[in-house]
C-alpha cells in the first residue's frame, strides 16, 4: 500500500495515514498550463 498525496497542500494528513498504516508516501506535482483551472499531473514523488 502506499498513501498518495494529490497535491502539496494534503501532503500533511497524507503523512500521518502514512504513519499510522507504516507505509510509503507519494506526492503528485501538478502544473497548470495558460489561464485555464486544469491541473496536469507532471511528475510523481516517493
Amino acid at each position: 500500500m502506499v498513501i498518495v498525496a494529490t497535491d502539496a497542500g494534503s501532503s500533511k494528513k497524507a503523512y500521518k495515514y502514512s504513519e499510522f498504516f507504516k507505509c510509503p508516501i507519494a506526492l503528485v506535482d501538478k502544473r497548470r498550463e495558460g489561464n485555464d483551472d486544469r491541473a496536469i499531473a507532471s511528475t510523481i514523488i516517493r
